[in-house]
Parts: C-alpha cells; sequence; structure tokens
C-alpha cells in the first residue's frame, strides 16, 4: 500500500467518526419538574420551589435539551402539563419527570396531591388527586430511559377527612415496570422524607450532587444519593429505587 493510499484511509477513518459523534451525542433529553408547595387545604411546604430551581440548574448544565418547570399546579393544571410533556417524550430518549409536594398511598396506589385538593373524603381522592402511573405514562414514548423521580412524602399529616385510611407515603407500585423505566424514591415505603433546614431537602440536594456527574453510571449515581440521605439525616430517610433498566451504562450528563 503507497503512503498516498494510506492518507486516504486516515482520512476517510477521520471523516466517519467525525460524522459519528454528532449521532452518538444527538440524543434528545426532556425533563418536566414540578413543586407543589402553597396548598390551599393541605399543610404548605418550604422546600419544593428550591428543589425544582436546584435540579432546573443542575439539568442546564447536563446538557438537557429542555426543561420545564411548573409550580404550585392545581388539578387541570397538571393534568395539562402531563398532557405536553407526553409530546416532548414521544420524540426524546431520555424523559426525566421529578414531582415535589404532597403524597399519599391509598390501597395500592401511589398519589400525587395538587395544590386545589380538599380531600374532605376518601370519595374525593378521584377527582382531586394525580396517580403515580399517571405520571409513568406521561413518559411512555421515551426510547431509551423513562426516569420518574417522587420527592413526595412528608412528615405532615394530610387528608382531610377524620375516618380516610389515608398514609402520608408513596409506595412502590406492586407491579413491574417496563424496561428503561427508573423510579426514584425519596423514602422507601412507610417512612416520610424530611424537609431540612434549607431551602433545598436533603434528597434533592442529593440529586443535585450526584445524579448528573460526567460519565458516571447511573445506578452508581442512585447509590451515592442514598449515602448522601442517609448521612445527612441520621439514618432517618432511606431513598428507595425501583425500575427496570438494561445492562448497559447509562449517563444523564452529556
Amino acid at each position: 500500500m503507497t503512503i498516498r493510499q494510506v492518507l486516504w484511509l486516515c482520512i476517510g477513518a477521520l471523516l466517519f467518526l467525525a460524522g459519528a459523534t454528532p449521532s452518538a451525542l444527538a440524543d434528545k433529553r426532556v425533563a418536566l419538574l414540578i413543586g407543589n408547595s402553597a396548598y390551599e387545604a393541605l399543610p404548605s411546604l418550604k422546600t419544593p420551589a428550591g428543589n425544582v430551581r436546584a435540579l432546573e440548574e443542575a439539568l442546564a448544565k447536563a446538557g438537557f435539551d429542555k426543561v420545564e418547570t411548573a409550580l404550585d399546579l392545581k388539578h387541570d393544571d397538571l393534568i395539562r402539563k402531563l398532557r405536553a410533556f407526553e409530546d416532548e417524550a414521544a420524540s426524546a430518549d431520555i424523559a426525566l419527570l421529578y414531582y415535589s409536594g404532597h403524597g399519599l398511598e391509598h390501597g395500592k396506589y401511589g398519589l400525587i396531591v395538587p395544590i386545589d385538593a380538599r380531600l374532605a373524603s376518601e370519595r374525593d381522592l378521584g377527582d382531586e388527586t394525580v396517580t403515580v402511573d399517571r405520571l409513568q405514562s406521561a413518559m411512555d414514548g421515551a426510547k431509551a430511559l423513562k426516569l420518574l423521580i417522587l420527592d413526595a412524602s412528608r412528615d405532615d399529616p394530610i387528608g382531610g377527612a377524620k375516618t380516610n385510611p389515608l398514609r402520608c407515603c408513596i409506595l412502590p407500585r406492586v407491579e413491574s415496570p417496563d424496561a428503561g423505566t427508573l423510579i426514584l424514591y425519596a423514602a422507601k415505603a412507610g417512612s416520610v422524607a424530611m424537609e431540612g433546614s434549607g431551602p433545598v431537602d436533603p434528597y434533592t440536594q442529593a440529586l443535585v450532587s450526584h445524579l448528573f456527574e460526567p460519565g458516571l453510571d447511573l445506578r452508581l449515581a442512585v447509590m451515592k444519593v442514598r449515602d448522601d440521605v442517609m448521612a445527612a439525616t441520621d439514618r432517618r430517610q432511606e431513598p428507595f429505587a425501583y425500575g427496570s433498566l438494561a445492562g448497559e451504562k447509562i449517563v444523564l450528563a452529556k
């Protein structure tokens, strides 16, 4: 092989790599961050707005293509946000949906609570809350990863009816999630998440610190988040992860 032929082969290889690199980084990443604080009939919360702002900044640094934030959503506004996010997720490779606010469990269902919920009786649950399943379905179209983060169980009691069999903590789903789905809970089943003393709660602070580290696999990041929260809360709060991921490495930061 002549020197000229070798040079042409090298040039061809470089052109191939140059063309391949953009496609390797072209995966679309979208996020919807929801924080509910100013409840009309339930105890207000102090950290959801700060949580959302901290995550928004972290996602921007991580190279997400679109990050939308929404604060203090009433029921119908929450549904509209989820429907709009469905369209974004349908054309994305990675979809991340984060919720910070009141959450509860009723039977086998995990529920999140819009700010206009009154929960005067158990019969109000279907009309005034939104199921965790509904949040998951908003990400169904994402091709590679559907990441749902629920910072949604709190110390404050919720539920207006004295006879309501309601609890403050969102439980993992009984059914196995679809492949490529990961659900992160601020606290394991039956326990609560602490708001802490600052504008960002310990769980979301740990997410910001580790979830978007360049080159760090998502599974390892989740373990680091758990360790940080356990240390920050004197082991009183233990995050929980639940999902079905493939074997390849998953990195959220570009």
